[in-house]
């Protein structure tokens, strides 16, 4: 683990570099460390004068200053402090001393290769007006101190490393550290940290597993682990309590001041004896970390297996159409814990993966991040937009545009202008059509005329989304026959496909689909005939995997798309207007519409602002039982808290029984672990194609029973009115958890594509941005409400609003952040045509018509 925060007290360091504390039993000194020492020639030992008129951006004797900006009104510098996995820890405490010395050297050295990490690559000062010229620097002065325990006593090895902020320019004149580059680097540079102290305990004989963005050293117990780790379970369950998601935010830092004793007076000697003397009455000492050693001399314990620049480049594009250097360094030194490599290994591979003739530079993006891509997703993205203007320039059927009109004319309903334009382009000749639209502005409305005039013409309708949630709406709305993408592509590539030449295809939130799948799309349209049209709107969420793909589809240079803007949805003007306002951006004028009407909800922490949530839903489906409503949270981690909150108020009515079977469930590689009685509402989360069950369908538990084996039997009612039964050993993981969840609240993304005839509960977290916030605020025809822990936005409030009102200054807060735009971009518009033809092969070199930039 690696932390990374700014000097806020120089006395700490200063003290820790003072002679008499270690001299008087508390930690080893600190040394120097980095290239820029050289030049100062600072070596062995910090001594605390020196520290302290670096600190003040002066040389180490203090008779020069080395910046512009020099004295007690300088900034310090920045805290990055290294602490290995609480097994390692346990480790050192209980060896020998020369076994400990090595564990030491071994931490030391991890440090040492994380700082080169930094200076190479993400080491930099500014100069000229504002700073507008950043540049390189030669090296960064250091002073790592190591330290042995953690503020509650227990053994933590870490290491504070005090990054002094000043550094030599190449023309040999000094300037102050531009830090926005190292938090860049932060992650890669704490996994360089763990890789090489992982490759170096191996070094010590010690086996180490992967722990899933760590390692562990395998054998040590777990017990032992949480018995030693009372430090992080308080700041966790202060974390908790607070609603802060991350230790390693603003609001994380305060939680750590706040449960932090005073610094008590360090004898080692005394802690040592002290904790093994706790070990062995857990039974753990000298003579089982012994056991533990596979070897007493230092070997290299390297695997079978074996990491190479392919591999590397295939995990990095696996799910992204980009990637930066550093998750280039990041995802190498995963590797190299997980593969049992050397830290010589994690820089050759990366470095071999970037001059491989497989990775493409695409220069850098707005904050300075080396980008790359590979040749494969070049050629996936081009072949894909190749597929789809061959589809748009065919001419797949001819319809009769007076039978079009008398589709539109004689709907159940009546069709606005921009309805009937949007069903005249997408009933066009071509076998590729685009339809875009806000949410709720009445795109299905649309796709219901559509359907009716290919019916009429004796064409076959299908429809399919990435969610089964979307899928089943269109399926209730279009009343036509619906498939999840997956499973759709499975029965396309069967002898017995779904859809057949003459046939049209309706997917509908479109813009979840990312490249591959949509490159598959095409291809089976291409071979087999059939028509497809791409409904949804690329400002709402986009593809988990390679996304941006409908965005630059509907583009005028390759597909272009048909627009239906006038929102419908939402009975109320000002709320229809409040979605338009999510959607472009303006979520400060959509929030003080919520906020007028009492529909945006601030509380102090996180268990109250939940707890808000669930009244205010209860209270809604009690007083309006006719009407639908829905609870929605980002992450999954919300939505199984919420889901237990609702669940007990359910039981509490006796609508979900009392069995309370424990189930060890699984979604989306998150464990989870609930009860479930008759009455639960519960989601399956795997394909399993051979059982029909699918990703996302949602039943209601009718009968549970817990086998004398411990094999659990369920009885289920699915939403679509089939009955199954089934042993939850018969779809589960290889770890026995089931392939299961609780299905109360839902996640933002599996919500896209719903709309619920009544109110939504939408509880708020910081990564919410933009589309997010779009989509979770455009559900509902009655109501949408905001619920927010205040806690988690104090650190974004606008320094213009510090003295505001607290309210206006959260709401401010909520509105940045609602308002942030993370779209993502395909590769290919990283580049110019003529860049592209240098890259691509000649035969996928592009022709004239096919793509411009």
């Amino acid at each position: 683990m690696m932390t990374f925060s700014a000097v806020s007290n120089e006395n700490y360091y200063l003290n820790l570099a003072a002679e008499d504390y270690y001299l008087q039993g508390g930690e080893p000194p600190g040394v120097w460390v980095g290239l820029g020492t050289y030049s100062l020639n600072l070596k062995g030992q910090v001594e605390a004068k020196q520290l302290s008129n670096l600190m003040k951006g002066s040389t180490p004797n203090g008779k020069e200053t080395l910046c512009q900006n020099a004295g007690e009104n300088h900034k310090a510098g920045w805290d990055l402090t290294f602490g290995a996995p609480k097994s390692v820890s346990i480790l050192w405490a209980a060896a020998d001393d020369k076994l400990r010395d090595g564990i030491q050297q071994a931490q030391l050295n991890a440090v040492k290769d994380s700082i080169s990490l930094i200076e190479e690559h993400a080491a930099y000062t500014r100069r000229g007006a504002q700073g507008s010229e950043r540049e390189k620097v030669e090296g960064l002065i250091t002073a790592v101190f190591p330290h042995s325990t953690s503020r509650d006593l227990d053994p933590h090895l870490h290491s504070h490393s005090v990054l002094c902020n000043v550094a030599q320019r190449s023309d040999g004149t000094w300037g102050t550290i531009d830090s926005r580059q190292i938090m860049l680097w932060q992650k890669a540079a704490g996994m360089v940290y763990k890789g090489s102290l992982a490759a170096s305990m191996r070094e010590l004989g010690f086996e180490t597993e992967l722990d899933k963005d760590s390692f562990k050293i395998a054998g040590v117990p777990k017990k032992l682990c949480e018995h030693f780790s009372k430090r992080s379970v308080q700041i966790n369950n202060e974390l908790k309590k607070r609603g802060i998601r991350s230790r390693f935010s603003k609001s994380g830092d305060i939680v750590a001041l706040a449960t932090r004793d005073t610094k008590t007076e360090i004898d080692r000697p005394a802690l040592f004896a002290q904790w093994q003397k706790e070990m062995v009455s857990l039974g753990f000492n000298l003579n089982t970390v012994n056991e533990l050693r596979k070897s007493d001399n230092k070997i290299d314990l390297l695997s079978l297996n074996t990491i190479d620049e392919d591999q590397l480049i295939s995990e990095l594009t696996e799910s992204n159409s980009t990637y930066r250097l550093q998750d280039a360094f990041y995802q190498a030194g995963l590797n190299v814990i997980q593969y049992n490599q050397t830290i010589k290994t994690l820089r050759v591979v990366t470095e071999q993966s970037i001059a491989s003739e497989e990775t493409i530079s695409l220069g850098t993006d707005w904050k300075n991040n080396k980008l790359f891509t590979s040749k494969s997703v070049l050629i996936a993205e081009q072949s894909m937009i190749a597929r789809a203007i061959s589809l748009r320039k065919s001419n797949w059927a001819t319809i009769d545009t007076e039978a079009i009109n008398f589709a539109i004319n004689n709907q159940p309903f009546q069709l606005s202008d921009e309805q009937q334009f949007a069903v005249m382009n997408v009933c066009d000749d071509s076998q590729l059509s685009i339809l875009q639209g806000s949410a709720g502005a009445g795109k299905s409305a649309s796709m219901l005329c559509v359907r009716d005039i290919h019916q009429a013409h004796g064409k076959k309708v299908v429809g399919a989304a990435i969610a089964k949630a979307a899928a089943n709406n269109l399926a209730k709305e279009a009343k036509i026959e619906c498939h999840t993408i997956a499973r759709l592509l499975y029965s396309l590539d069967s002898k017995k496909p779904p859809l057949e030449s003459g046939d049209v295809l309706i997917v509908d939130e479109a813009g979840q689909i990312g490249t591959f799948q949509m490159n598959s799309l095409l291809t089976f349209a291409k071979e087999i005939g059939f028509k497809i049209v791409l409904v949804g709107e690329d400002r709402q969420l986009d593809a988990i995997q390679h996304g941006g793909v409908l965005r630059l589809l509907s583009t005028p240079e390759i597909i272009g798309t048909t627009r239906v803007e006038t929102i419908r949805r939402q009975h109320n003007a000002w709320d229809r207007q409040a979605v338009a306002d999510f959607r472009d951006g303006y979520a400060h004028q959509a929030l003080a519409q919520y906020s007028k009407r009492g529909q945006l909800h601030f509380a102090e922490n996180d268990d109250v602002a939940k707890e808000s949530l669930i009244q205010s839903w209860n209270e809604y489906r009690r007083c309006k039982p006719d009407k639908k409503s829905i609870v929605i949270a980002q992450s999954w981690n919300d939505v199984i808290q919420l889901n237990n909150r609702m669940r007990k108020e359910l039981q509490t009515e006796g609508l979900v029984g009392y069995e309370n079977i424990q189930i060890q469930g699984t979604v989306s590689d998150r464990d989870i672990d609930f009860q479930v009685s008759v009455g639960e509402r519960i989601r399956f989360t795997k394909n399993d194609y051979a059982k029909k069950y699918t990703n996302g369908d949602i039943g209601t538990v009718t009968k549970a029973q817990l086998m004398d084996n411990g094999d659990i039997w369920l009885r289920v009612h699915l939403d679509s009115g089939r009955k199954t039964q089934f042993m939850v050993s018969d779809y589960c993981n290889d770890d026995g958890r089931v392939y299961l969840t609780q299905a109360y609240a839902q996640t933002v993304y599996s919500s896209q594509g719903l709309t619920i005839d009544g109110d939504v509960f939408v509880y708020y977290t910081q990564f919410m941005d933009r589309a997010h916030s779009y989509v979770a605020c455009s559900r509902h025809k009655d109501k949408a409400h905001i619920f927010a822990n205040a806690q988690d936005l104090e650190e974004y409030i606008p320094d213009n609003f510090k003295h505001a009102p607290r309210e206006v200054g959260l709401r401010e807060a909520l509105a940045k952040n609602m308002s942030r735009n993370n779209r993502p971009k395909l590769a290919v518009e990283h580049l110019s045509k003529e860049e592209l033809n240098n890259i691509l092969e000649p035969n996928t070199k592009l022709k004239e018509h096919q793509f411009i930039i």
